[in-house]
Parts: C-alpha cells; sequence; structure tokens
C-alpha cells in the first residue's frame, strides 16, 4: 500500500529534530532516504520549490494519504494516519530548544 508519505523538514528547525528522535536513528534513515523534502534552500539538499508545491504551512509538516499533518507528530498519530496495523506501544516524550549565537545553532533535544 503506497500511502503517499512525505515529511517536509529544515535542517534547522529543532521540532524537526525532535521528530527525528522519536522515530530512532535506524528508523528515521529509511525516512530521511525516502520521504523526507527539506526545505531550506541553504542546505544540503534542498527542494523548496516542493514545499511550496505542497502549500507546507511550516516545518516539520507530515503529508500522509493527501492529508497534511502540521508539527511534532507521535508515533501513535502517524501509525493511524497511515494506516498501519501493527504495534503500537510506544511512548517516548521529547523536548527541544534552539539558540543561536552569531552563526552557530545550538539545538538541545531531552528524551524521558
Amino acid at each position: 500500500m503506497n500511502i503517499g508519505a512525505k515529511e517536509y523538514v529544515a535542517w534547522w528547525c529543532p521540532h524537526c529534530h525532535e521528530q527525528t528522535l522519536l522515530f530512532g536513528k535506524e528508523a528515521y534513515q529509511i525516512i530521511n532516504d525516502s520521504i523526507k523534502v527539506e526545505c531550506d534552500k541553504k542546505a544540503i539538499n534542498p527542494h523548496p520549490d516542493l514545499c511550496k508545491a505542497a502549500k507546507v504551512p511550516g516545518v516539520p509538516t507530515w503529508v500522509i494519504n493527501g492529508h497534511q499533518y502540521s508539527g511534532v507528530q507521535n508515533l501513535k498519530d502517524l501509525a493511524k494516519a497511515s494506516g498501519y496495523k501493527g504495534d503500537t506501544n510506544i511512548d517516548h516524550k521529547v523536548s527541544a530548544t534552539a539558540t543561536r549565537t552569531g552563526n552557530s545553532l545550538l539545538i538541545v533535544l531531552k528524551i524521558f
């Protein structure tokens, strides 16, 4: 079943990094390789044209089965949106803060 999933992100977005942590490194690598769309034109592999065409209101935004979900989405909600029927017994809480100093960006992520 193809659900047409896309995740629209920006490399500097703390909420996008928060979303990454909810999946874990190995799982997110699959997303990174197949459905992630970078919206910042200053990124390594940017696609701001795709973000504009999808009318992305902000990042992160998921598009699943033609519906938009803005902001950090918990895994249970993403599973429901995608029609996933497997085990969804996953509970993580993540918080993220970002501080810009000059040309540097410090992102602090906490998992609890």
